[in-house]
């Protein structure tokens, strides 16, 4: 599927594709996905009077966890 969606977003043959693309064509195409889905959902919540889906909110100490080991795995 993904190399169908690549070629209908770049308006060319599968077989085009499959012979020059690369994984960083997938990994924009995967996010792209993403990034729209989520818009999708804010839209919906929107229409809907839903509670907007939010990103993550991370607490103090997982913030200081992540910085810790940022800090680790850097020596």
């Amino acid at each position: 599927m993904l190399i169908d969606t690549l070629a209908n977003r770049y308006h060319c043959l599968p077989s085009e594709i499959a012979a020059r693309g690369d994984t960083l064509d997938v990994y924009i195409l995967t996010e792209a996905l993403k990034i729209r889905a989520y818009h999708d959902k804010l839209a919906d919540a929107k229409a809907s009077g839903k509670v907007l889906p939010m990103k993550k909110k991370y607490t103090q100490e997982e913030l200081k966890a992540i910085v810790e080991r940022s800090k680790q795995s850097g020596n």
